[in-house]
């Protein structure tokens, strides 16, 4: 199997070849039923974190809702966020000069309007 790795400093992906099974019975004959459930729930908390960060923004109660209907293997279409929540984030991991120089701006463009 080709497992490619990407990054923004390469210009191209780096491609190696490693030998997957491809039957849960293969997995566990090379791998052994231990690891192959330990992997199993590495990728399960994965997906979990994800989901959860991709809506931190929204009440822990419709996160877990989230959670509670989350199945692998299945994709849902992709949350969307408010303007509200992007500018929300947007403005967190502003450094104060640029939060008052953009505040300055708000403030022009209010006059000007």
């Amino acid at each position: 199997m080709d497992i490619k790795a990407k990054s923004k400093e390469l210009a191209e992906p780096i491609i190696v070849q490693f030998d997957v099974p491809d039957t849960l019975k293969a997995l566990v004959a090379k791998y052994g039923e231990e690891t192959v459930h330990e992997l199993a729930v590495a990728e399960i908390c994965r997906a979990i974190r994800n989901l959860t960060l991709v809506n931190k923004a929204k009440p822990l109660a419709e996160i877990q809702g989230f959670v509670d209907g989350w199945q692998p293997g299945v994709r849902r279409a992709r949350t969307t966020k408010t303007p509200l929540e992007r500018a929300s984030a947007a403005l967190s991991s502003m450094s104060a000069e640029d939060l008052a120089a953009l505040l300055e701006k708000v403030k022009a463009a209010r006059k000007s309007a």
